[in-house]
């Protein structure tokens, strides 16, 4: 673009996130009450970006998430552990749930959430 058309504009952020949110309690009987949760307008927008990777960005990458065998030993063992408790409270039945609020409706009047568009390109040369 011109100079002075990019000049006139200032930079965009790569996220925008905008919320209006109302919160009303609501009374149930004499001593109860319950929140409703009102979401007049949710928008989020990722700008489009481009992103240039060479082979020596995705190798060093690849070596900060090397993980070590005794390591893969442990998350075995606590992905087992995680199944295991997920069986059992998947189990239990929902009366026993106590997280469980059904008093508390959630109601959206306008979600938006913007298409995303991402460059990528790669050179398989390692960039000096």
């Amino acid at each position: 673009p011109p100079a002075h058309a990019v000049a006139a504009q200032p930079p965009k952020p790569l996220i925008e996130f905008s919320m209006i949110k109302q919160i009303t309690a609501v009374m149930e009987g004499q001593t109860e009450q319950s929140i409703l949760e009102h979401y007049k307008y949710v928008k989020m927008l990722i700008q489009e970006f481009h992103m240039k990777l060479d082979a020596g960005y995705l190798l060093s990458i690849i070596n900060f998430f090397k993980v070590d065998e005794e390591d893969v030993l442990d998350i075995e063992q606590q992905e087992l552990d995680l199944l295991l408790a997920d069986v059992k409270f998947s189990r239990s039945t929902l009366d026993d749930k106590e997280c469980i609020d059904d008093n508390a409706p959630v109601f959206f009047d306008e979600f938006h959430l913007s298409p995303l568009k991402i460059h990528i390109s790669f050179s398989p040369e390692v960039a000096v």
